[in-house]
C-alpha cells in the first residue's frame, strides 16, 4: 500500500481518489491513478497539491 500523502491531505481531489481507491487498487497511487485517467502523474500530483 503506498504511504499517505502530506501536502495533500485535504485536499479534497485527493481525499476522492483515496476513497476510490477501496474499490479499485490502480487508484491508491498517483501513479495507477494518471494510467487509468489518461493524465501524466506530475499534473494529477499538482491538481492533488493544488497548484
Amino acid at each position: 500500500m503506498p504511504k499517505q500523502a502530506t501536502k495533500a491531505a485535504d485536499n479534497a481531489f485527493y481525499k476522492a481518489r483515496i476513497a476510490a481507491s477501496k474499490c479499485n487498487d490502480r487508484l491508491a497511487s498517483r501513479e495507477g491513478a494518471s494510467e487509468e485517467l489518461g493524465i501524466d502523474r506530475t499534473r494529477l500530483a499538482r491538481i492533488e497539491l493544488g497548484t
